[in-house]
């Protein structure tokens, strides 16, 4: 069960989750093709300022989380925001739990292991250069309450 602090982190997680998800990760399966230049000025200078290759490569694996994300998760962190975490059956949690703390340590893995720079203009068979430890570290840090705060809730 979540203590009455956890359920006001986690209904302001939920908050702001919602734009997040709306419209930084939809560009991941749309190619930014449905955003409003702000937006793609936005995560275009993520990405460069955090060499965030996910976000700019949108691998397959990655796309598969995110349509996740939208037909699973994106509902249930409206119901959570308009009814409260309390309303929501623990199994839909830890499902949450799962899916989102899964698919973030997946992003950690691959950056830990695979982390490059990314090329807005690469040319065919480009070596990837890999990003230094710090470079690594700086985006595996954006990404980790994405993987903390879900995996959490495995717990309850």
């Amino acid at each position: 069960m979540l203590t009455d602090f956890e359920q006001t982190i986690y209904w302001w997680y939920f908050l702001i989750h919602i734009p997040i998800s709306i419209f930084i990760d939809t560009s991941i399966i749309t190619e930014g093709r449905t955003l409003h230049p702000i937006f793609k000025k936005a995560i275009n200078w993520h990405t460069v300022e955090n060499n965030d290759y996910l976000v700019g490569e949108r691998p397959k694996w990655l796309q598969f989380f995110v349509w996740t994300e939208m037909f699973y998760q994106l509902p249930l962190f409206f119901i959570a925001v308009l009814y409260g975490t309390t309303t929501i059956p623990e199994t839909f949690l830890k499902l949450y739990g799962l899916l989102a703390g899964g698919s973030s340590l997946w992003c950690l893995i691959d950056i830990v292991f695979n982390g490059h720079y990314f090329l807005l203009n690469p040319k065919k068979h480009t070596p990837r250069r890999a990003l230094p430890i710090m470079a690594k570290l700086k985006l595996a840090l954006f990404y980790f309450p994405y993987f903390l705060l879900p995996t959490r809730l495995l717990f309850l």
